[in-house]
């Protein structure tokens, strides 16, 4: 989305279902196979440089404890694993081998055990830190006020609301309306 700003799902799915079709059409193949390697190799560079990018600013949300940082440190060089030492699975089942000789579902297996394992929350453990006032130093009227006013509104977002927003792609002054509806989490 942030490369080409579409932001649409269906958009998303119509390319997608284009490019499993293209892929069942053998001329498509061949022609894909025409290209050179070098060719190729720079457009997986260039793509993924654009993932690591998209991951790494998702990353940049979460909010960071110490068993995130270890299921995503664990994660990945368990992922680095196939690549680093060929041959490692060479002693498993074929079936096995042929799951475990990837590094992305090597990362991918791993982060949603240890995801599943070690990140509990309600009855389980590792619960996030709730920041108080004593805690950030604040004790402005002020402050609390508008935390409580914002809570207030946060609560009322049962009901579907219309904001008005400026479109800035629009010519100077345009505005749109937005359907909010449902409790922000």
């Amino acid at each position: 989305m942030s490369f080409s700003r579409v932001a649409s799902r269906y958009v998303v799915t119509a390319a997608g279902l284009i490019l499993i079709v293209l892929g069942l059409l053998p001329k498509v193949g061949e022609i894909a196979t025409g290209i050179p390697q070098p060719v190729l190799g720079g457009a997986g560079i260039a793509l993924f440089g654009m993932v690591v990018a998209s991951g790494i600013r998702t990353l940049s949300t979460v909010t960071w404890n110490e068993t995130r940082a270890l299921i995503v440190g664990v994660s990945i060089a368990l992922a680095m694993l196939p690549t680093a030492f060929e041959g490692i699975n060479a002693n498993l089942p074929t079936e096995v081998e042929m799951i475990l000789d990837s590094g992305i579902t090597v990362g991918a297996v791993a982060v949603i055990l240890l995801n599943l394992l070690l990140n509990r929350e309600g009855n389980g453990h590792l619960a996030e830190p709730v920041a108080t006032e004593a805690d950030s130093g604040a004790d402005s009227g002020a402050d609390s006020g508008r935390d409580a006013a914002e809570a207030e509104l946060v609560a009322g977002l049962d009901a579907v609301q219309t904001v008005e927003v400026e479109d800035v792609t629009a010519p100077e002054g345009a505005t749109a309306s937005v359907a909010v509806s449902g409790p922000r989490v």
